[in-house]
């Protein structure tokens, strides 16, 4: 699945806090939002999860190729490939 904005990725993650499910996701993309996109982006506010935005923020900010877990129940890599 595209990574594009994060805005999936985030909701499967918070998802993991309520459920007894273990996701290990994978985001491919060819062309990432830059940081300065990511700040402007409202997804912590809009989805009530301002607790989490230390997440949201990880989700972008760590290495492309880098296997990451970002919690017990949720560990996530992101590719960055052209098609």
């Amino acid at each position: 699945m595209g990574f594009g904005t994060g805005l999936n990725c985030f909701i499967n993650y918070l998802e993991t806090r309520n459920s007894n499910l273990i996701i290990d996701y994978m985001g491919i993309e060819a062309y990432p939002v830059t940081i300065k996109e990511m700040e402007k982006l409202n997804y912590v506010v809009a989805l009530k999860a301002e607790n989490e935005r230390q997440i949201f923020d990880a989700m972008h900010l760590f290495s492309w190729g880098d296997k990451r877990r970002l919690s017990e129940d949720f560990s996530m890599t992101k590719k960055k490939q052209f098609f």
